[in-house]
């Protein structure tokens, strides 16, 4: 779990830091006031601690650093990114950029005492406690390439496998639309895509290639979405159906290409009676849930960053979403933007952050301990915590 981040040099993001972090954190905030630069902030930190395609450093200095507790490790890890373009007619003519970097990463064990594993300075990494020396290339990213080139039985290569499964799973979901196959789904399509995510992790934006992979091949997880979206759960298809047929060859004959198609009933219909649709022809709120809800269950998150997951979607259907978020949030970390008083009236009020925008900086911060009795006692008054937040906020 992500307990503390903290990011400067990212986009508004000069000097951000989230603290205390618990199982679900809300974002709270006007319209440009750098929610969604915080969320893309946290995933390219965890993106470039694990990046296989070497360091990226953003425009300005970045600078970032996050706590990260697994089942007895708590690690503390920092990046400090920079770069600078050195004109024409310096040493070496031609305009180029030239890029530094620092890492770090210590760890607490059970007793609690904090110990260095290695620093990293451009391409030299000292390893502690042996003060061993390496070199890696100089954009590698530290922790990958120190996996690579160690034994696999060394102490420093032990300890950052763990940490780098988990940020490796650490995934932004704007839920944006347009990131689908259209169906039907062409075998050599599915099996390309399977391909990539097979050698890679990464299984791309598209909805339908998860649900179908966990049709195919990953039955418990195919019911379970079934079931979460289905009629004992948020009620919002009576049922999900994955096909396959051969498309005809030569003279009109079977034996051509072979297809999957994905078609989904709405639960309102009726479920001995219901008529299949494509994915594009659902809502668009139903596409944003059927998003939500697959991805939660395939990608297997440590951490999901989501973007206003209630855009599109009824205030009595989004309560039973948040309610199966937050069931989820025990094996899956949420930090979620959002702008729904449905959303704020869940939570705890601890795990608002509110976010402002100062000089073009953007700003977090959590409530106050004056604000948090406040809030208690106006929820126990029969108030709203968005009502609340309204105040707090200046509305």
């Amino acid at each position: 779990m992500l307990r503390r981040v903290k990011i400067s040099g990212f986009r508004s993001c000069r000097d951000v830091e989230l603290d205390d972090l618990g199982a679900m954190t809300v974002l709270v905030g006007r319209n440009a006031v750098g929610k969604t630069n915080m969320l893309r902030g946290i995933r390219w930190l965890a993106k470039t601690a694990t990046s296989l395609e070497g360091i990226r450093p953003p425009i300005t200095p970045g600078i970032a650093s996050m706590e990260f507790a697994l089942p007895g490790t708590t690690y503390f890890y920092s990046l400090k990114t920079s770069r600078q373009v050195i004109p024409p007619g310096a040493p070496g003519a031609a305009r180029r950029i030239h890029t530094t970097m620092a890492e770090s990463l210590a760890f607490a064990a059970g007793d609690g005492v904090r110990q260095p594993a290695f620093e990293r300075h451009n391409e030299n990494v000292t390893l502690w406690p042996s003060e061993t020396r390496v070199e890696i290339g100089h954009n590698a990213s530290c922790m990958p390439a120190l996996v690579s080139v160690l034994p696999p039985d060394s102490e420093v290569a032990r300890l950052i496998r763990p940490l780098l499964s988990a940020l490796e799973t650490v995934r932004y979901y704007p839920l944006t639309e347009g990131d689908d196959e259209a169906a039907p789904i062409p075998q050599a399509t599915y099996e390309d895509w399977l391909v990539h995510y097979r050698a890679t992790g990464d299984p791309g934006p598209s909805v339908l290639m998860r649900l179908l992979h966990v049709a195919l091949d990953r039955q418990a997880d195919f019911e379970e979405i079934r079931s979460l979206l289905g009629p004992d759960g948020l009620g919002l298809l009576a049922n999900i159906d994955a096909r396959t047929f051969e498309g005809r060859g030569k003279e009109g004959k079977k034996g051509g290409q072979k297809f999957y198609w994905l078609t989904f009933a709405p639960a309102m219909q009726g479920s001995d009676t219901a008529r299949h649709f494509g994915f594009e022809d659902l809502s668009s709120g139903t596409r944003r849930i059927v998003r939500m809800i697959v991805s939660l269950i395939f990608d297997q998150s440590a951490i999901m960053l989501l973007e206003h997951p209630e855009e599109g979607i009824h205030r009595g259907l989004l309560r039973k979403l948040i309610d199966v978020l937050r069931t989820y949030s025990g094996r899956c970390q949420l930090i979620i933007a959002s702008h729904s008083a449905v959303v704020f009236d869940t939570l705890d009020p601890k795990s608002v952050r509110l976010v402002t925008m100062s000089e073009g900086e953007t700003k977090v911060r959590p409530l106050t301990a004056e604000e948090l009795d406040a809030a208690r006692k106006y929820l126990e008054e029969e108030g709203t915590l968005s009502d609340f937040l309204e105040v707090v906020d200046g509305g």
